[in-house]
């Protein structure tokens, strides 16, 4: 969350330093801010209606699979690594 937050903040300040236009920076910061609105408050509302246990699982589950395959992509030594292993 940390992160997410801080690239929310330092993507716009980035634009602006490059850019030098404060229009060029907020249409930077709308994509960000648009898919939190359109995914957050669906999923809110499914959240709610769902086991809190549940949800926590996958939703750790979710984070941890895309986590590797970002590893996987980033280094592809990961893979032959996790290939040999199994």
């Amino acid at each position: 969350m940390l992160g997410d937050g801080l690239a929310i903040l330092a993507i716009p300040l980035l634009v602006l330093q490059l850019t030098r236009s404060p229009v060029a920076a907020v249409l930077a910061s709308l994509p960000g801010s648009v898919g939190y609105l359109a995914a957050g408050l669906p999923a809110g509302v499914l959240v709610d209606r769902l086991d809190p246990w549940r949800v926590l699982i996958a939703g750790a589950s979710i984070s941890d699979d895309l986590s590797s395959d970002c590893a996987e992509i980033y280094d592809p030594a990961v893979n032959r690594s996790n290939s040999r292993a199994s």
